[in-house]
């Protein structure tokens, strides 16, 4: 027994050695799919190739409101008049390869009158799902904006991107807006 473990011990600190005859693994096989699978598969995979997507034309953006969007703006504003807005995303995501996520990022200037410019960064991730064919999954209000801001005027951008659950980054939306500063 003690030979043996001797044997094995006086292995361990050697140098590995080259395994010239060993053969290389068998690449990986490829998928072949006949036009049954195929035509049943095409969906799943346009579905997927697309990400998440907009739900439909007014789905991401600034709106009027505070919760919900009473009136859409678009994904950029200028010099929004007085009162209460938000940010919106509404999202068509697949329903297969998730978790899907997505990741918020705003970036705000506020000119507050004698000082240099304030800056503001906020980020924030979301676990998107799929809710089905009829209906886009809400993120609202992804960011709340307060028109004159009671600081100083301000300018900001945003912007919301995909991420596929293996880490891949998808599209980016981006959007601005600015407000101007109370006067009392």
């Amino acid at each position: 027994m003690i030979p043996l473990l001797l044997s094995l011990m006086t292995g361990c600190g050697a140098e590995p050695v080259e395994c010239p005859a060993c053969p290389e693994p068998p690449p990986a096989p490829k998928l072949v799919l006949d036009d049954w699978e195929a035509e049943v598969l095409a969906p799943v995979l346009a579905e997927l190739r697309g990400g998440i997507a907009r739900w439909d034309e007014e789905a991401w953006g600034i709106c009027e409101g505070t919760r919900a969007c009473d009136r859409y703006l678009g994904a950029d504003a200028a010099d929004l008049p007085p009162g209460d807005y938000l940010v919106q995303a509404i999202l068509q995501v697949p329903a297969q390869g998730g978790p899907w996520k997505v990741a918020f990022d705003v970036k705000c200037k506020t000119a507050i009158e004698g000082r240099p410019d304030a800056e503001q960064h906020h980020e924030r991730e979301f676990e998107v799902k799929h809710t089905g064919s009829h209906r886009g999954y809400p993120l609202r209000p992804l960011w709340k904006i307060k028109s004159p801001h009671p600081q100083g005027a301000r300018s900001c951008t945003f912007e919301l991107t995909g991420l596929r659950s293996d880490g891949q980054v998808l599209e980016t939306w981006t959007g601005s807006y600015s407000t101007p500063a109370r006067v009392d």
